[in-house]
């Protein structure tokens, strides 16, 4: 099965993080400052996405909004 889900839960961004480590083959920590600190502050200017196959996450999308 496969599905795309909304991130809203910056605990969540693991899959996010593990996404990017393995297409860049380099540590992605950069997801909890950037993706995890905007999630918590302003969730309104944040959308995060991943999506999943058999339950494993396989890709990730996000959008940052502007103020204005």
């Amino acid at each position: 099965t496969h599905d795309v889900r909304q991130l809203t839960d910056p605990a969540s961004l693991i899959d996010v993080e593990a996404i990017e480590a393995e297409v860049w083959q380099e540590e992605a920590t950069w997801v909890q400052d950037y993706l995890g600190n905007a999630l918590r502050q302003h969730p309104e200017r944040m959308s995060v996405y991943a999506a999943y196959v058999a339950d494993q996450p396989a890709s990730a999308a996000w959008v940052y909004y502007p103020a204005g």
